[in-house]
């Protein structure tokens, strides 16, 4: 499995709309980049390329989209040096992909 693909899959599984979460997933793998390293990240808002995966699938108003019901608080994941750490929360432990 591709990195674009463990990194889509670990965002879908934080997606809380269930029945568009494989869409969500689809439009997240066409928008991450093929650089060595990003970061995919969720405050209270989605940012950047995480932010246009979720307009690609839920309606939202102005330039932000809450991230209320959508995806979790205080939520990243980043590549770096060829491998995907992520954490959910705030103060939470960063955690391996695998």
């Amino acid at each position: 499995m591709s990195i674009k693909d463990k990194a889509a899959n670990w965002w879908a599984e934080r997606f809380e709309v269930d029945e568009l979460r494989d869409q969500f997933r689809q439009a997240l793998l066409k928008r991450i980049p093929d650089t060595d390293r990003w970061a995919l990240t969720s405050d209270y808002d989605p940012q950047g390329v995480l932010l246009d995966a979720v307009r690609d699938v839920v309606e939202c108003r102005g330039y932000l989209c809450s991230s209320d019901g959508i995806l979790p608080y205080k939520t990243t994941l980043l590549l770096d040096d060829g491998r995907l750490i992520g954490k959910q929360g705030y103060g939470a432990p960063w955690e391996v992909v695998k």
